[in-house]
């Protein structure tokens, strides 16, 4: 049966939270949706709390056997129903306005094809975090960082009926990173200024356990670097080898090795020759130099120079 939006959960070991992330989606201020979850052969009790809900919304999949995260939030979108589709991870959790207000966005602004929104930690971390408005202004901040938050994103199915873009299965880790910049080049993305989302920090997630020895760290960072060259070349910013080296060591992984001065200072060449190079492309200058300011301001404090 069809539906305005599906509301899409993976889930694996996550009891701890599970219970209170299904709920604020179910307690939302939109009422009639789809909510599929999908649990990825998890070993404590979520499937016993999920099947503890008794809501008719609720559609609960068993897999079998375990599969690799973007390979199952494709499967998921095969099971959409929804006319718009929302990514939920089981351990968050969703403000109750939030599919209403992105509902009411989507519905509004036809040519945006996936938004997400502001959202602010929570556990040990409370910081806030102000994701970036505009399409234009989300492609090129694309370049340096992953610039919309996956958990709060929300996505027009017809879209990826008709451009065929799904999350990369050869990935392990920064699928929806190259999921946002695959969208781009094809799409309209646009962020909500307003949290709808508490993400939560602290607890083992995919992104700390690729992080636990030095081969799988490599292994990120290349797929990082492999990213951002993307985003770059799919805005038509060719630049050379070194230059993308100089790119990554700022903007890849941290901890694997520290910039020098020198590389700051080529950083900086490379952000001026970007202008020059965006006479032809077209981008608001404006944007442009707003993006590289923001970008240079993050290196000197993430690497303290």
């Amino acid at each position: 049966m069809n539906t305005k939006v599906t509301v899409i959960m993976p889930v694996y070991n996550t009891a701890t939270f599970l219970e209170e992330a299904i709920s604020s989606i179910l307690n939302q201020s939109f009422k009639e949706f789809d909510f599929l979850i999908i649990d990825d052969c998890s070993t404590d009790k979520s499937p016993e709390i999920i099947r503890n809900f008794n809501d008719k919304r609720i559609r609960f999949v068993e897999l079998k056997e375990r599969i690799a995260p973007a390979e199952l939030r494709n499967f998921a979108f095969e099971l959409a129903n929804g006319e718009y589709i929302a990514l939920m991870d089981s351990d968050d959790y969703a403000v109750p306005t939030r599919l209403e207000k992105q509902i009411a966005f989507l519905d509004q602004f036809q040519e945006i094809d996936a938004i997400s929104s502001d959202y602010q930690f929570m556990g040990s971390n409370t910081r806030y975090n102000h994701m970036p408005q505009g399409s234009e202004r989300i492609k090129l901040a694309l370049m340096f960082r992953n610039a919309l938050a996956h958990p709060s994103a929300m996505i027009r199915k017809s879209f990826l009926e008709r451009t065929g873009v799904r999350y990369r299965e050869d990935l392990f880790v920064c699928e929806d990173y190259a999921f946002w910049v695959d969208i781009a080049k094809v799409g309209q993305l646009n962020n909500i200024g307003e949290c709808l989302l508490h993400y939560r920090t602290g607890h083992n997630n995919s992104t700390g356990s690729s992080l636990a020895n030095t081969e799988r760290r490599l292994k990120r960072k290349s797929i990082l670097d492999e990213i951002h060259i993307n985003a770059f070349r799919n805005n038509g910013f060719i630049l050379s080898s070194q230059e993308f080296k100089v790119i990554n060591s700022f903007f890849g992984d941290a901890n694997i090795n520290t910039p020098t001065q020198d590389e700051f200072r080529s950083l900086e060449n490379i952000f001026e020759k970007m202008k020059i190079l965006n006479q032809h492309l077209g981008y608001s200058q404006e944007i442009l130099n707003e993006v590289l300011n923001n970008s240079k301001k993050s290196v000197i404090k993430k690497f303290n120079l």
